[in-house]
C-alpha cells in the first residue's frame, strides 16, 4: 500500500526521473507530467493527494499551473520548486496557496 499519489510537473526529463524514483521507494505513487498543460489533462482524470510543480517551464508557468489547481477547487499539497527562484517567487507562490517553496537542487 502506497503511502500517496503525488504528481510531478516539470519540464527536465531528469529532474522528473530523479524525484519519482526517490519518492517511489518511499512508497509513494508517482506520476509526471513533462508541462502544465499535461498535468492539468492528468488533475482531470486522476486524483492526486499532493504536487510538486516546477516554476519555470515553457507554455504555462508553475505558478500558473498552481492557480489553476486552486481555482478547480483541488485542496491537497501544493510544493512549488524551482532552480532560479527569489522571494518575490516564492512570496507569490504562498499568496497563490503553495504549502512551500523548494529551491532545486532538491537536498540528497
Amino acid at each position: 500500500m502506497t503511502l500517496g499519489t503525488i504528481l510531478i510537473v516539470d519540464d527536465e526529463k531528469n529532474i522528473l526521473s530523479t524525484l519519482s524514483r526517490a519518492l517511489r521507494v518511499e512508497d509513494y505513487d508517482v506520476d509526471v507530467a513533462g508541462s502544465a498543460e499535461i498535468g492539468l489533462e492528468k488533475v482531470r482524470t486522476r486524483a492526486y493527494d499532493a504536487f510538486l510543480l516546477d516554476v519555470n517551464m515553457p507554455g504555462r508557468s508553475g505558478l500558473e499551473l498552481l492557480k489553476s489547481l486552486r481555482e478547480l477547487k483541488i485542496d491537497a499539497p501544493i510544493l512549488v520548486m524551482s532552480g532560479q527562484g527569489t522571494i518575490e517567487i516564492a512570496l507569490e507562490a504562498t499568496r497563490l496557496g503553495a504549502h512551500d517553496f523548494l529551491e532545486k537542487p532538491i537536498g540528497t
